[in-house]
Formats: structure tokens, C-alpha cells, sequence
């Protein structure tokens, strides 16, 4: 098995790959817009092969002007191997060791975009727990969860209970708040 940063090259046969897991992953049409904007790079975007064939990659992304990736998007192994987790952890302490080597300053983060309910999903429980041993392995131990909310103007405003208030604003509204509480 070698571990390597893809090339040109690589390209289309990285934008190739399908995640049919139900966690979040990167689909060609993003990889490839987002490569040429800079923010994935054949440097930071890892594959795993076996005589030739991508059997994994990883996908690691960061902004246009970064000079080290910030997160790892994307993590997929073939499921037809034997144990995705050991490859994996390859793939990520293989990617790893080549960004400290060449001066990034701490670890990226892993982004693991999960549905809703996940938990009580078979599928999406077994794509977490191969990603988690492979990420454990490699020296990702840090975890957080978030839980991502997102309103829309069909549900329309909730009801007030008195102590939070909903109402429109406009953007630099937001800004002005959002800038206040992310002090620090």
C-alpha cells in the first residue's frame, strides 16, 4: 500500500471517487471548483493506492491564502478492504507527518458532517466508527460535536417565551453581534 500526496495528474481520478456512506463528503463538482480557487491542493489531498488503484483519500482542505490545510473533509476508504480503519490511519498519519514536516503549525481539524439521527442509523454508526479508530490512530483524539441549525423562512419565526427574541435584521446587524460575542 503507498501513501502519497497526489499531482496534476491525480486529479480527476481523486474528483472521481463516490462516498456512498451516509456521512458528508466531498463531491467532484465542489473538489474540483474549490482546487481551483486554492483551497484543496495536490499537496493536501492524500490518496491510498494498491498497484495503482486509489483505494482511499483523504481530502484536506484550507483557505486560498493558508499556507497548511486547516480541516480534513473527507475521508473515504474502499469498503471492500479488509480493515478501512488501519488504511486510513496510514493515509491520515502518513498526510499528518508530511504537513508537520513541512511547518504546520498544529494539527488540522477533522470535520465530520453527520444526519440527523445518525445515531440510530446502522450505516452511519459503522462510517463513524472506522473513521473515529482510523483518526484515534493517527493522533486526532481531540473530539467535539456541534450540532448544526439551520432556519429557513417557510418554518416561519418561533413563538417568544419572553426571554429570546426573533426578529429580521439586516446583515450588518449580525455582524456587529456576531463580532461582539467572538471576542477572543
Amino acid at each position: 500500500m503507498l501513501f502519497r500526496p497526489t499531482t496534476e495528474a491525480d486529479q480527476e481520478r481523486v474528483a472521481a471517487v463516490i462516498v456512498d456512506e451516509p456521512v458528508g463528503w466531498i463531491d467532484a463538482a465542489r473538489y474540483l471548483d474549490e482546487w481551483k480557487l486554492g483551497m484543496y491542493r495536490p499537496e493536501w489531498t492524500w490518496i491510498a493506492e494498491d498497484d495503482g488503484r486509489i483505494v482511499g483519500r483523504s481530502l484536506w482542505w484550507g483557505q486560498r491564502d493558508s499556507a497548511h490545510p486547516v480541516a480534513l473533509d473527507c475521508l473515504h476508504v474502499d469498503p471492500a478492504l479488509p480493515d478501512r480503519a488501519e488504511v486510513a490511519a496510514g493515509l491520515l498519519t502518513a498526510a499528518l507527518r508530511a504537513f508537520a514536516d513541512a511547518g504546520a503549525p498544529k494539527t488540522p481539524l477533522y470535520n465530520l458532517t453527520l444526519p440527523v439521527g445518525w445515531r440510530d442509523t446502522p450505516a452511519a454508526v459503522a462510517a463513524v466508527q472506522w473513521r473515529r479508530r482510523a483518526a484515534m490512530a493517527a493522533g486526532l483524539t481531540h473530539e467535539v460535536e456541534r450540532l448544526r441549525l439551520q432556519w429557513t423562512a417557510d418554518v416561519g419565526l418561533p413563538a417568544s417565551r419572553g426571554r429570546l427574541t426573533f426578529a429580521p435584521a439586516p446583515d450588518e446587524e449580525f455582524l456587529r453581534l456576531f463580532r461582539r460575542i467572538a471576542v477572543g
